[in-house]
């Protein structure tokens, strides 16, 4: 009795592990390759471009996220320059806040002038968003700040008064 449990026990455990061995070695390929893919998300609507981070802190408000896009105007320049498509455009002024919000932007552009100045000339070099903003009586001189979004979609902030910046 004593030897047919003992064999019980085996076989319990060799038909539990079965599925394991049916499914071969663990394929390590395919987990680094989808990996790889998570950190690098790239949307067709943009010619490739990865998105930026889009997921907002929780309650950051409009001005908070229009600070930190002026902050990374220079690498959202690199990100519209590598631009071949542009899928949609969503215009955000900036330049239309109460005074505190309007010091803030103002602030924010005088210590990333030459950030502003790289994506205002990306957006130049870039034939399909100029034109796309053209089409929305854009001129790339007003423009702050960019977000690239997870649909392909470009979110861009205008400041009509930051020509003068």
């Amino acid at each position: 009795m004593r030897k047919s449990a003992i064999g019980a026990v085996i076989a319990g455990i060799l038909l539990s592990s079965l599925p394991a061995f049916a499914a071969g070695p663990a394929n390590n390929t395919n987990k680094a390759t989808k990996a790889m893919s998570d950190s690098v998300q790239q949307t067709p609507n943009t010619g490739g471009v990865a998105p930026e981070d889009s997921a907002p802190a929780q309650g950051q408000s409009k001005l908070d996220i229009v600070v930190a896009g002026i902050r990374r105007s220079a690498d959202s320049a690199k990100r519209v320059q590598s631009m071949t498509k542009v899928a949609f455009v969503q215009i955000v002024d900036v330049g239309s806040g109460e005074e505190a919000e309007r010091q803030a932007v103002d602030k924010a552009a005088a210590q990333n002038r030459e950030g502003i100045k790289s994506l205002q000339d990306a957006i130049r070099a870039n034939t399909a968003l100029a034109a796309k903003l053209a089409e929305k009586s854009v001129k790339p001189e007003s423009v702050v700040a960019t977000k690239l979004n997870d649909d392909g979609s470009l979110t861009v902030y205008v400041d009509k008064s930051a020509s003068s910046h």
